[in-house]
């Protein structure tokens, strides 16, 4: 039986007779919140993916991922040198993800200047990000957020530091509502700002800087501490601002914000990342999404400049955290428990398993991807009568900077012109029934599920589903000769269609 001190097993019959394969399988569900548990009847998480490889089409990677066979295996491999009953210790659990530093540093080329925290969730990175925040020389904290309205769910509560379920990652009860830390939530003004304007459109990144920079003020005026969270690649594939535009922000400002970027897709590239930590900022990621590994996992990317200033973590992260996953010398770590998430580590380091791989690939084989995808993508639109999302900020102004490369491996479709998904409530029920079509009989396929940004005249909103590929997927079809790849993107999505007629 696992003890006290670990997130490990918590069932008795993992023991030294347990195949490897359970062993992953049972793990891959744990130590990430009520969210991993799987439904007896579907075999599905909350994230409606599977704790195992599975063959099915899928190109949700804008949500979720299952995890593929290669991750799978490296899972496998990790709890092989481990040993059951798996009950590793807290030191231990701090010595892996010491290891898995390493590997995100080698992979992201990271300077030693920066801190790597661990979550266990995209939403738990919240806390991480208010934790950046708190001062003792401040009257308060304004988190200035934008595109929240395009976040993963949670994460408007987490950013003003409540509690987003009844059970936290570490199996703790909570009550979901509540102030992670009565003191610090009190201390909280969160300002959202949109990416959207009432008519769908991205609103274009200079007015975004001016709305931006209007908050920074009022802020200072009342003698808080104003914190910036921007988007790199939000769930309809926006970026704003743009560096340019963020480097206005920071002439005008100086050290005076603390810049948060929200990269929890994963849709970003080496050059980028170091792009924003030079100037100071903290970039979120997830291990799921872009990345390819299952969900729930996540990490922080912390230069040493977002960490002058900032006071002791609160005590009440225990709840969320162990101390492992903060660096050592931070204030306040010694406070969190010395326990171990092995769900935790095992998501991580198939995540990382996925990265290493993509980062083998020479730069022109993403671009040959991208080109066929985005052709094929297109293909699949017109045939269906859907329309394309706008991604273009520069509709309004001269500002027409391209977009990353790695944002472009996501389109989202407006399918608000199809008969039965008008709009956002039978998209929903389109993406579910799409997803369950192995209870009848058929093939499933999994697409990113709707996203509540864009308004029909009636005020509804409009429906959308999303296309996105993984780097996993990305890897298999690089490997490929450009006309297969062709052919294996209009196949799957041949499949997409003809399950979409069905069902509508």
């Amino acid at each position: 039986m696992a003890s006290s001190s670990t997130l490990s097993a918590r069932l008795p019959f993992l023991s030294e007779g347990s195949s490897l394969t359970y062993a992953a399988t049972h793990f891959l569900t744990q130590g990430g919140g009520p969210t991993l548990l799987l439904d007896e009847t579907s075999g599905l998480n909350a994230f409606h993916v599977s704790a195992t490889p599975t063959p099915d089409p899928s190109y949700a990677s804008a949500f979720a991922n299952n995890i593929s066979s290669g991750a799978f295996a490296a899972v496998q491999r990790l709890l092989a040198d481990l040993d059951a009953p798996y009950d590793i210790a807290g030191k231990d659990y701090g010595t892996q993800l010491e290891k898995l530093r390493l590997r995100l540093r080698e992979s992201y080329n990271l300077p030693h200047s920066v801190d790597i925290v661990f979550a266990a969730s995209c939403v738990d990175l919240e806390h991480v990000a208010l934790a950046l925040g708190r001062r003792d020389t401040s009257a308060g904290l304004t988190s200035i957020v934008l595109g929240l309205e395009e976040a993963d769910t949670g994460c408007a509560q987490a950013a003003a530091g409540l509690h987003t379920e009844d059970r936290t990652a570490a199996v703790l009860p909570v009550a979901k509502g509540e102030p992670v830390n009565p003191e610090l939530a009190a201390q909280i003004q969160l300002l959202s700002l949109p990416l959207r304007d009432l008519a769908g459109d991205p609103i274009p990144s200079e007015d975004a800087m001016l709305a931006i920079a209007s908050a920074v003020e009022l802020a200072q005026r009342d003698g808080r501490q104003p914190l910036v969270r921007i988007v790199h690649g939000s769930l309809s594939g926006l970026v704003a601002l743009s560096i340019p535009h963020l480097d206005t922000l920071r002439r005008r400002f100086g050290p005076a914000i603390l810049l948060v970027v929200d990269a929890t897709q994963g849709r970003i590239s080496r050059d980028n990342i170091a792009a924003y930590l030079s100037r100071g900022a903290t970039v979120l990621l997830s291990g799921s999404k872009f990345l390819g590994g299952p969900p729930s996992s996540a990490f922080a990317l912390v230069p040493a400049a977002a960490r002058n200033g900032m006071t002791a973590l609160p005590e009440s992260y225990a709840s969320l955290f162990s101390k492992h996953e903060w660096p050592a010398s931070w204030p306040g770590v010694e406070r969190l428990p010395d326990h171990a998430n092995l769900g935790l580590l095992v998501r991580l380091s198939a995540a990382i398993y996925e990265l290493e791989l993509y980062t083998t690939l020479a730069p022109g084989e993403l671009r040959r991807v991208v080109h066929q995808f985005d052709a094929a993508a297109k293909r699949l639109m017109r045939e269906m009568g859907f329309g394309p999302v706008s991604v273009a900020h520069s509709k309004y102004t001269n500002e027409d900077q391209p977009r990353p490369l790695e944002v472009q491996t996501s389109v989202m479709m407006d399918i608000s012109r199809r008969r039965l998904a008008e709009d956002h409530i039978a998209a929903r029920s389109l993406h579910l029934q799409l997803i369950n079509a192995k209870l009848r009989g058929s093939r499933p396929v999994r697409l990113g599920p709707p996203v509540k940004g864009f308004k029909l005249p009636d005020g509804r909103f409009a429906g959308n589903l999303t296309l996105s590929l993984s780097m996993p997927q990305i890897v298999e079809l690089a490997a490929m000769e450009t006309q297969s790849i062709a052919d294996q993107l209009d196949g799957d999505f041949q499949t997409i269609a003809k399950r979409i007629r069905e069902l509508t």
